[in-house]
């Protein structure tokens, strides 16, 4: 069935020589993730699109066989270029959140200074550790989390809490609000779609962690897209393994008593660094380390071009192959249907010859038997003839049966040099049905 939809492009992926994508529904509001969407496939040169993009689609409608789901096969695409992002790409946008006025001030300088760390935490934990997490209920993300700080010494005293649906950010603000007594919270997922970052990208949410008189630690996974609280929380990492990791060795670490943390914009934050030496070179120093860095960047573009006309190279040299393959086996049918034509008009000569024989020898020399020596040249001579003129389909037939050989007398490799001098020699449609299709 043929229709026509409007809506936004996510999740864009090629492979297998297809394009895959999921069209969201337009939403005029702030989305949110339960609005309906469609698989869509077609070839990569039809499916031009980026993520974000706000299109009309054609196509048709297919029933997946394997998952009985539904998908969407273009026949054609059409940008709406003045539309501009699509409303879930600009509620993943931190510079089309920090506009709305519904976001907090501290918040919004937390976006606008983007003071997060990343990948490493710089808060001083004390120990005993007080450590609610905040995640989904199934799934083995809390046992990746829970093996790190399962060690007696390090001394982790975690909670555990998960709220009925992701996709529902008053709930997870509930249960931030319910975080009395902890010194950190861990709030983390196992990857996800558009669906589950839209919640995470919530405005609620957002002011929600800003204000929290605990520090929020975030590990949602990997993913193409970045939700925004990971923007304004204390401390963002990729993973929740690589969380639980990182607060070990921060716990081992430290050492004596806990250090008094600092709040900027109602947050918990690390102490201030001390304030670095500055590094003294002399212009030699500098000299030399520009002329390294420029001696670098040669040979990075050596060797990208090195490695360009290698593919280059090997693209030809199998082309090559492939083509003295395929010249070498037409040369070889060309002889064995011009060797089989040649004895079927040997044959065909030789029958007649030896028809007219039998002719002039008559009865009185072969009495009764003339009509059957007749017969059988006449029944033998067409089956010959056909016979060889068929040499060349006998040729490419694949064989019925495999005969046993020894090792020496096995057939070389396809597309070896042996094959190719074997190929050249050919002459008889055995011999070809031999290397072709061993």
């Amino acid at each position: 069935m043929s229709v026509e939809l409007f809506g936004e492009i996510r999740e864009c992926r090629i492979y297998g020589g297809m394009a895959h994508a999921t069209l969201i529904e337009y939403a005029t509001g702030r989305p949110t993730a339960s609005l309906p969407s469609l698989h869509l496939t077609a070839r990569s040169s039809v499916l031009q699109v980026g993520v974000g993009d706000v299109v009309d689609v054609t196509g048709t409608l297919v029933v997946d066989a394997k998952s009985l789901g539904t998908r969407l096969e273009v026949t054609g695409i059409k940008h709406r270029p003045h539309a501009g992002l699509g409303p879930v790409a600009r509620a993943l946008r931190s510079d089309a959140v920090r506009g709305d006025p519904r976001l907090s001030e501290a918040a919004r300088v937390l976006m606008e200074r983007a003071t997060r760390n990343r990948g490493s935490i710089d808060l001083a934990l004390p120990s005993p550790l007080r450590l609610h997490c905040i995640g989904p209920r199934h799934g083995a993300t809390r046992a990746d989390i829970a093996g790190p700080l399962s060690p007696p010494e390090l001394r982790v005293q975690a909670t555990w809490a998960s709220p009925a649906s992701f996709h529902e950010p008053d709930q997870i603000i509930a249960e931030l609000a319910k975080v009395k007594d902890a010194d950190l919270i861990l709030l983390y997922r196992g990857g996800g779609t558009w669906r589950d970052w839209l919640p995470l990208s919530d405005i609620g949410l957002l002011n929600a962690v800003v204000a929290s008189p605990v520090p929020v630690m975030t590990a949602l996974g990997h993913s193409a897209d970045q939700p925004l609280v990971s923007v304004v929380s204390a401390v963002d990492v990729s993973t929740p393994t690589e969380a639980a990791h990182q607060i070990a060795a921060r716990l081992r670490r430290s050492s004596g008593p806990p250090h008094t943390r600092r709040r900027v914009g109602g947050k918990a934050w690390p102490p201030a660094p001390p304030a670095a030496r500055p590094v003294v070179m002399d212009e030699e120093v500098k000299r030399q380390l520009e002329e390294t860095r420029v001696r670098l960047v040669q040979l990075e573009e050596h060797a990208t071009a090195l490695r360009a006309d290698a593919a280059s190279a090997h693209d030809a040299a199998r082309w090559q192959h492939h083509h003295r393959v395929a010249c070498t086996r037409a040369l070889a049918l060309e002889r064995i249907g011009t060797r089989g034509r040649s004895h079927a008009l040997i044959t065909l000569l030789a029958g007649v010859m030896a028809c007219i024989a039998l002719s002039q020898a008559g009865t009185t020399l072969l009495g009764p038997s003339l009509p059957l020596l007749f017969a059988l040249v006449g029944i033998a001579l067409p089956v010959l003839v056909l016979h060889f003129l068929r040499a060349r389909k006998r040729a490419v037939r694949p064989r019925r049966r495999v005969r046993r050989r020894s090792p020496t007398q096995s057939p070389p490799p396809f597309g070896s040099e042996a094959w190719f001098s074997g190929m050249e020699a050919v002459r008889t449609p055995r011999r070809m049905r031999a290397l072709d299709h061993h």
